[in-house]
């Protein structure tokens, strides 16, 4: 009986600590949401290449460069 009851434990602060996790999270992610409002960014390739093609971006392996170069 003190097995169950002690697994009852376990499992009641492991339930507790899950629900305690979640309530973080909501509130972080409820305040990044306040945070950023309606901001949008471009997630389609048309819209990066409008926003960002003319830019030159240099890669990481510092040999190559993508887009337009001035």
């Amino acid at each position: 009986m003190s097995d169950d009851s002690d697994l009852d434990r376990v499992q009641d602060r492991a339930e507790r600590r899950q629900s305690e996790r979640a309530s973080t999270i909501e509130s972080v992610l409820e305040e990044v949401e306040r945070h950023l409002g309606d901001v949008e960014y471009p997630v389609r390739g048309e819209e990066l290449a409008a926003s960002y093609g003319a830019e030159a971006l240099d890669l990481p392996n510092e040999t190559d460069t993508a887009g337009r170069k001035s």
